[in-house]
């Protein structure tokens, strides 16, 4: 899911995983991220958050 939020001026990523996450998990958000980050270069960073059904520690 992507969100602008106007207040701070960024984009906000959310993505929602029910299984356990894995590195690939991660590096899609970041490219998702670094997608936006060179489309919207005059707003403030980008907003990743990974929300988790399960917790890894060594992952997250």
């Amino acid at each position: 899911m992507v969100l602008y939020n106007q207040l701070i001026q960024c984009f906000v990523l959310i993505e929602i995983e029910t299984y356990k996450p894995t590195r690939q998990n991660i590096g899609q958000l970041q490219m998702f991220v670094n997608y936006y980050e060179r489309i919207k270069k005059n707003d403030n960073a980008t907003i990743e958050i990974l929300l988790c059904a399960y917790k890894n520690v060594g992952v997250v």
